[in-house]
C-alpha cells in the first residue's frame, strides 16, 4: 500500500485477468504496464485474496505480485549519525568545490582503530566506517574491487588515510563528471 492504494502487478497476466482485476474493484486504475492501481479503502487482505482467486479462476500461474514492504539500509554521514543540511560536513554536495569534499572525506568518522598499531593487528571495521558506506552505495562498481576495500580494511593492511586519499579521488572524477553534464545540459534549462 502507497500513497493510499494498492497496486497490483504482473508481468505475465493475461490482458483479461488484469481486466477482472479492475472490474473487480470500483474506481481502480489499470494502466497498459501490467498493473492495477486499486484506491479506496480495500485492504491489503481483501486486494491479495481477490487476486488469488482471478488469478486461479484465470488458469493461475500469472506471477501477480503480492503486496509487499521494501527494506532500506541507512547510510550514515560523513560524520557518523544522520546526513542533515545543518551539519554540512555530513554530507557531500554537488557543487562542493574540490577542497571542501577534500576536508569532508579527509575528516570523516571510520572505522578505524585508535592507533595504527591497533589498526595493523586487529584490522579495520568498514560496516561503521562512513568512507567505506561512501564507496559501497555511490563511488565503486566494481563488486570485486568493493570485496578487496573490506578484506584488506578488516585485515589490517589497507590504513585509513590511504583509504580516505582513494575515495576523494573518486568523489572528485565523479563530481568533475558530474559539472561537466550539468554545463552541457545547461543552454536546455531555459528552453522549457
Amino acid at each position: 500500500m502507497r500513497d493510499g492504494y494498492v497496486s497490483v502487478r504482473s508481468k505475465n497476466a493475461p490482458e483479461e485477468a488484469l481486466a477482472a482485476v479492475h472490474t473487480a474493484f470500483p474506481g481502480s486504475k489499470k494502466y497498459e504496464g501490467g498493473h492495477v492501481d486499486i484506491k479506496g479503502g480495500a485492504g491489503l487482505a481483501d486486494v491479495d485474496a481477490k487476486v488469488r482467486s482471478i488469478e486461479i479462476e484465470y488458469g493461475g500461474g500469472f506471477g501477480f505480485y503480492s503486496p509487499s514492504a521494501t527494506y532500506h539500509y541507512f547510510m550514515q554521514g560523513l560524520q557518523g549519525g544522520k546526513m542533515s543540511s545543518s551539519v554540512p560536513e555530513s554530507f557531500i554536495g554537488f557543487c562542493d568545490t574540490d577542497k571542501a569534499v577534500k576536508k569532508k572525506i579527509m575528516g570523516a568518522v571510520t572505522g578505524g582503530r585508535m592507533t595504527l598499531e591497533e589498526q595493523k593487528k586487529l584490522g579495520g571495521e568498514p560496516e561503521k566506517c562512513s568512507v567505506y558506506l561512501l564507496n559501497l552505495f555511490h563511488m565503486v562498481d566494481d563488486d570485486d574491487e568493493l570485496t578487496e576495500i573490506c578484506r584488506a580494511c578488516k585485515a589490517g593492511e589497507l590504513m585509513c588515510g590511504t583509504c580516505k586519499k582513494a575515495t576523494y579521488e573518486r568523489v572528485k572524477e565523479f563530481l568533475a563528471d558530474f559539472k561537466e553534464r550539468m554545463d552541457e545540459a545547461e543552454h536546455k534549462v531555459d528552453e522549457r
